[in-house]
């Protein structure tokens, strides 16, 4: 045999629930017609064995026992071994109470009625017979655990719930004293037989025959049906832990009745005074049968306080991993929010870089100059470049939707050293900047005025020096962002103008400006650099 991942028994690839799996015969009903053969099969197991229950009684009981007469040990004996009690006890636990008292309970009507017990008796004769198999039901069905009993805690339980339900069943052995007018050592004798009995027989016949066949039938009812899922509750629980309780009070309360009714007969015959002093013996034990009851009553008391104290620890927990799984859905419904939120950025983005990518293209056409290819593919690669640098610096920040301006400068300028300084010459780019953070609407249009600055720097200001320096100053303050990138090279002409130029450059950088609602313009002071103003946000 193997064992599953969730600790269920798997036998010939079917596997079985580690717990008892009754069948109800509603459910049953209700799930198939009767006109389906698996039904039809059980159905016709079933009434064979009430048959053979019936059978046995009709066949192996005392009769004249029943009658009244004096048979009354063969009665016992058969008590003892009661064939009726052991099938129904197997079917009850293979395929459900309900399937298991009908035989039991039809048995013992049977032999009340044929011992000429009025009916109410006889079928408060028969009711005591099925307490045991009641109280098996619900413990087991309160219990996850299966009624195979091989392991020793499944030993332990079976074993247990086999003492209580013997006890129990015994019951009935009262119903059958009175009735006849046993004398109190006859029904002692009867009552004692009786619980003995019906325990030895559950654990030497019922409890072997649970170990040999349970895997069987299990597998058989996995192939042939779906089974219910059974659900269990506290209630299930309370009433399992006070059957017990009332079970073992009646057991106490019983044999403290059968002792003294015993003591009484064997005194009839003494003096008084010695029958007297027995009597006040006696009394006294009238006081140990109620603190036993009182014992108890304590212990089922406090199994149900330690259950309830159990269940309500248990829905604290269960409360508490709700909020946290409430708190995490929530996390997480925030988190795929964003993501969308994301995913339609990216596709805006994506779709507005590729329109911007088409304009500088077109513009790049539609430029009244004639330059060599490889210097128009060269400006659009630098173009490309700085969007890429862009998301990299966005990227790399963890962040959403904002990029850091002067991160973004420093691996600009290193990718611009890298691509136009010549061998013979020595730039360096000096990065004077705030911690300034721009939103991606803003930023890309800085970015590809920053690209445009530092190209033209690196191009046309040290062509004919073998060193030089590029400053970049960047300022945030009052909502305005300034932008200011130098050179300590050639200069510009005095007569400079950026709205007069025609090169593709300064028309992208004028079109971004007017984009960013800013300002650009040639720094004055020694014509060496430009100047762009611009609101750190967005006015709409």
């Amino acid at each position: 045999m193997q064992m599953g991942a969730d600790g269920a028994d798997i036998l010939g690839g079917t596997t079985v629930k580690e717990k008892w799996n009754p069948l109800p015969l509603d459910f049953l009903l209700e799930e198939y017609s009767l006109g389906d053969k698996r039904v039809q099969l059980l159905l016709g197991i079933w009434i064979f064995l009430i048959i053979v229950s019936v059978a046995s009684v009709v066949l192996l009981s005392p009769r004249q026992a029943f009658m009244g007469g004096s048979e009354q040990q063969a009665l016992y004996t058969f008590f003892m071994m009661y064939p009726p009690l052991l099938l129904g006890t197997l079917i009850m636990f293979w395929i459900g109470f309900e399937w298991g008292f009908i035989p039991v309970f039809l048995s013992a009507f049977l032999i009340a009625y044929s011992s000429y017990m009025p009916l109410v008796w006889a079928l408060l004769f028969g009711g005591a017979f099925i307490l045991g198999l009641a109280i098996f039901a619900l413990c087991y069905h309160s219990i996850s655990i299966s009624p195979r009993p091989d392991n020793l805690k499944r030993l332990a339980f079976f074993t247990t719930v086999a003492f209580v339900a013997a006890l129990a069943s015994s019951l009935g052995s009262f119903v059958w004293s009175l009735y006849h007018d046993l004398s109190a050592t006859q029904t002692f004798t009867i009552w004692r037989g009786w619980w003995t009995g019906t325990f030895l027989q559950s654990m030497f016949l019922v409890g072997p025959t649970l170990y040999v066949c349970t895997p069987s039938i299990e597998r058989a009812k996995a192939n042939f049906f779906q089974l219910p899922q059974t659900e269990v509750t506290l209630k299930w629980i309370y009433t399992a832990i006070m059957s017990v309780v009332v079970v073992l009070t009646l057991f106490i309360i019983g044999a403290n009745v059968l002792g003294f009714m015993g003591i009484q007969q064997e005194l009839a015959d003494l003096p008084n005074q010695v029958a007297q002093n027995f009597r006040r013996v006696a009394g006294s034990f009238q006081i140990i049968t109620w603190i036993s009851i009182g014992l108890v009553m304590a212990v089922g008391m406090g199994g149900i306080y330690l259950v309830s104290r159990w269940n309500s620890n248990l829905a604290g927990k269960v409360e508490e991993q709700t909020e946290q799984l409430k708190e995490s859905e929530a996390s997480l419904q925030e988190a795929v929010d964003q993501r969308d939120q994301l995913l339609k950025q990216v596709n805006h983005r994506v779709k507005d870089n590729l329109t911007m990518v088409l304009a500088l293209l077109e513009l790049q056409l539609k430029t009244g100059e004639r330059e060599p290819v490889e210097k128009i593919l060269n400006d659009s690669h630098a173009r490309l470049r700085s969007l890429a640098v862009v998301y990299e610096t966005m990227h790399q920040s963890n962040a959403v939707d904002c990029v850091n301006l002067k991160q973004f400068c420093m691996k600009l300028s290193n990718r611009l050293n890298h691509s136009y300084k010549r061998e013979d010459q020595t730039i360096d780019v000096r990065i004077h900047s705030d911690d300034i953070e721009v939103m991606m609407d803003r930023a890309v249009p800085l970015a590809m005025i920053l690209n445009e600055l530092l190209v033209n720097s690196y191009v046309h200001a040290f062509a004919d020096q073998e060193s030089g320096t590029i400053f970049v100053e960047m300022t945030r303050k009052n909502g305005q962002i300034s932008v200011a990138v130098r050179d300590n090279g050639k200069g510009l002409p005095s007569d400079f103008d950026p709205e007069k130029q025609q090169t593709l450059g300064m028309k992208l950088v004028l079109t971004l400006t007017r984009q960013l609602n800013g300002t650009f313009f040639v720094d004055e002071t020694d014509k060496t650099g430009f100047k762009l103003i611009t609101p750190a946000e967005s006015k709409d």
